[in-house]
């Protein structure tokens, strides 16, 4: 009975920490895409469960994108 409730636990734990976790890494990355000069829609590389910050930042993009004439990029030696 003890092993069964330690799994869980275990089982629970990594549950909890990757919902936590996901979202912010996927939340990193689409700003370091932003810091970098790309304002593409990168909403392809969030995952199934979008919460409110990926969606928040999906139209944010869309708003910076459509404000903003395109620029050709600068080639960086």
């Amino acid at each position: 009975m003890a092993l069964l409730v330690v799994a869980f636990g275990v089982a629970f734990a990594w549950w909890l920490t990757a919902g936590i976790t996901r979202p912010i890494n996927e939340t990193v990355t689409l700003a370091e895409c932003v810091a970098g000069g790309d304002l593409v829609d990168h909403s392809h590389r969030v995952s199934a469960s979008r919460g409110a910050a990926s969606r928040w930042w999906r139209r944010r993009c869309a708003a910076w994108r459509s404000a903003r004439p395109a620029r050709p990029r600068k080639s960086r030696r």
